[in-house]
């Protein structure tokens, strides 16, 4: 399975001075309790939330995203 990296997320809350994943949320369109999904890989990030963590972060694509192994595998 293929989630965010909850780093970007960290990452992302430092670089604009945020202290909670409620605040991220504002920042990027979402609720902060999508955020915490995002972050616990309850939920897909889509692509206009990578696009936006792209933005403020600056990593890339690729550095984004982390495989983890399926729960059911």
């Amino acid at each position: 399975m293929i989630r965010i990296d909850p780093t970007v997320l960290d990452d992302a809350r430092r670089i604009c001075g945020l202290t909670s994943d409620e605040q991220l949320g504002v920042q990027i369109g979402r609720t902060g309790a999508t955020v915490r999904s995002l972050r616990k890989g309850l939920t897909s990030s889509s692509i206009t939330d990578l696009m936006e963590l792209k933005r403020i972060t600056g990593r890339t694509l690729d550095n984004l995203v982390i495989q983890v192994p399926d729960a059911a595998a």
